[in-house]
């Protein structure tokens, strides 16, 4: 019989993996016990790395071909999700970034996001702060940026294992809007006060 599930979540797991019995370090966990019929895998990793740094092993593999579902952050393969991503991304009441920071501040952020990441940061005057950071990702990695769910979505799709979400799109929004625009700008701006950029 197939396992139950293949839980992908999106998190470091070393801070948690003292819970788990496994001994050795992996991010591949298979959970049994406690009178489950089915042994379910979780899988932990991070959002974004550089192409050709994830290469599934045969563990990995196995867990999937293994599996009937696959448990990702966010159900990459709903039509509806780029459009639900793009509502959620907008700050409310029209606010725009120019209204969270000094004309200073502002100037000196726009001006390393137009020289070093070739980006006009007008585009995003009305987004969110805390998205400013997604932007940033090409330039930390220095390579182009490859999806590690999308990855494991395309391996499970060919297995033939169904994918769902944890969250929504509005579920992950509203994470971001119980926090005020303008702590959100102030975060977002310390690197540039520090001198990080």
């Amino acid at each position: 019989m197939r396992p139950q599930a293949f839980l992908g979540l999106f998190f470091l797991l070393w801070p948690v993996s003292a819970a788990f019995s496994q001994t050795n370090h992996s991010l591949l966990w298979e959970i049994t016990g406690n009178d489950l019929k089915h042994p379910s895998y979780l899988f932990g990793t991070i959002h974004l790395i550089c192409p050709g740094e994830f290469t599934p092993g045969d563990s990995l593999m196995h867990a999937l071909h293994n599996s009937k579902h696959l448990l990702l952050e966010l159900d990459l393969t709903d039509p509806g999700l780029a459009a639900g991503l793009m509502n959620s991304m907008l700050m409310k009441e029209n606010k725009k970034l120019t209204d969270l920071l000094p004309e200073s501040q502002y100037q000196k952020v726009a001006g390393f996001f137009r020289v070093s990441i070739h980006f006009d940061l007008g585009m995003l005057a009305g987004f969110k702060p805390f998205l400013l950071s997604s932007l940033l990702y090409n330039y930390i990695l220095q390579c182009p940026m490859e999806s590690v769910e999308g990855r494991l979505a395309e391996l499970a799709k060919s297995a033939g294992l169904s994918i769902t979400g944890l969250e929504t799109a509005d579920e992950q929004a509203a994470v971001f809007d119980r926090i005020p625009y303008h702590t959100q700008a102030e975060l977002e701006l310390q690197p540039f006060n520090g001198g990080i950029y």
